[in-house]
């Protein structure tokens, strides 16, 4: 029997466009050999970013170095298929930049959040945020969080899996227009999919815009 959750996913997958993931896939933390991996997954989706007169990350923050030292802090989490890394986020503990008031241990934060193009369209970013959610409920930890430029058309796909902004106007940090969205994942799944027709109107409108090449993965990532 199909479970409610199972048909949740299906229908998200039949209204986003996304197609069923093989047996091969895995997703885990990964230590600093696959900093630079990780580096190129993320420079090809600004690339791609760019080509498009679209905001994606400054050349300063991907760097080989830098994701060294945060894959040896457990942060680099990775998706693989057939062994090949193809998806990455960085999985934080804290956020000072942009979640300065939170306490320690409230929340797990995701960032760099990019999927590699020859993989687009196969459901990685709800894979890896379905990864966090259940990392995070395995520690005792109520939250996700996430922050996006304030006029992305990803704001739709977080709220698709549960994510809501926490504030009423965006936030300006470091010159930049910011939405801070959370999910709570303690007791519920952050991908649930309400039926109620303004969810579905939004995840029909995300198909459209990815269809027309102006919204889905690798577009605007997690920052």
């Amino acid at each position: 029997m199909v479970s409610r959750r199972q048909k949740i996913r299906q229908v998200t997958g039949n209204l986003t466009g996304e197609r069923a993931l093989p047996e091969s896939v895995a997703i885990r933390i990964v230590g600093s050999e696959f900093a630079v991996a990780a580096v190129g997954i993320l420079r090809e989706a600004s690339q791609w970013l760019d080509q498009r007169n679209l905001r994606g990350w400054a050349p300063s923050e991907l760097q080989d170095a830098v994701f060294a030292v945060r894959a040896d802090a457990g942060e680099l989490v990775l998706g693989f298929v057939a062994g090949q890394p193809v998806a990455c986020m960085l999985l934080q503990c804290t956020d000072e930049l942009y979640w300065p008031e939170a306490a320690r241990g409230t929340a797990l934060y995701v960032h760099k959040l990019a999927v590699k193009r020859s993989s687009a369209g196969n459901h990685w970013s709800a894979r890896l945020i379905r990864w966090a959610e259940d990392h995070a409920r395995r520690r005792g930890i109520s939250h996700l969080r996430l922050d996006t430029w304030a006029d992305s058309p990803l704001r739709a796909l977080y709220g698709s899996y549960g994510f809501r902004a926490v504030d009423r106007v965006p936030i300006l940090v470091q010159g930049r227009a910011m939405t801070r969205m959370q999910c709570t994942v303690v007791g519920r799944s952050c991908d649930e999919v309400s039926k109620s027709p303004h969810r579905l109107e939004s995840l029909r409108s995300l198909q459209l815009r990815r269809a027309e090449g102006v919204g889905g993965e690798g577009f605007q990532p997690a920052r």
